[in-house]
């Protein structure tokens, strides 16, 4: 079923990236504990969701809850609507939203994935400054600290903070490279930053 509602918001079977993703998600899981008992529960659960995005004060709630760090139901479907360049604009003007995004990339393998390789593919050209790189070397670094995420995760982290480190030639960022050393990484990491 998870599936089928994926093809009829995006046609493709395997895209979650709409309204509905979250309940895909729960429906797709490849843990059997984790997915819906029934379809009276995930009905439920699309009633639910088909409420929070009908509020008449939607935007201004998700501004709110992102402004104060939170990561509620109403952030979860906002951040369930972005793609890559909008993270990655969202990670530059807001500072508390790098933290917000880890506590998303937590809730599931596919959370992780999907954000770590849009910020990747898309933060070169989101970032108009030199300053605006800043942002997502912290994401980069928060995440590269983070012993939650998958080794593949915390490459791809060690290469966004790398490039702009290196290529960039952000100071802040070389010191942040030089703590995570310090304060010890997996060698194969430890190598990527480097550089």
């Amino acid at each position: 079923m998870g599936k089928v509602i994926n093809f009829i918001f995006t046609g493709n079977p395997n895209n979650e990236r709409h309204d509905f993703g979250p309940i895909v998600n729960k429906a797709t899981s490849e843990n059997r504990e984790n997915r819906y008992e029934s379809a009276i529960e995930m009905l439920q659960d699309i009633e639910t969701l088909i409420q929070i995005i009908q509020k008449d004060n939607f935007k201004e709630i998700v501004k709110n809850d992102l402004r104060n760090g939170k990561l509620t139901p109403e952030v979860l479907q906002y951040i369930n609507s972005l793609n890559g360049e909008e993270l990655c604009k969202e990670i530059v003007i807001n500072s508390v939203f790098k933290d917000i995004l880890v506590e998303y990339m937590k809730i599931s393998e596919k959370n992780e994935k999907y954000v770590i390789e849009e910020v990747e593919k898309n933060f070169k050209h989101t970032c108009p400054t030199f300053e605006s790189y800043d942002p997502i070397a912290s994401f980069a670094y928060v995440v590269l600290k983070n012993n939650n995420f998958s080794f593949l995760t915390k490459e791809k982290a060690a290469k966004i903070l790398s490039y702009i480190a290196y290529s960039v030639n952000r100071f802040s960022s070389q010191r942040m490279i030089d703590r995570l050393i310090r304060n010890g990484v997996e060698p194969l990491i430890e190598k990527i930053l480097q550089r």
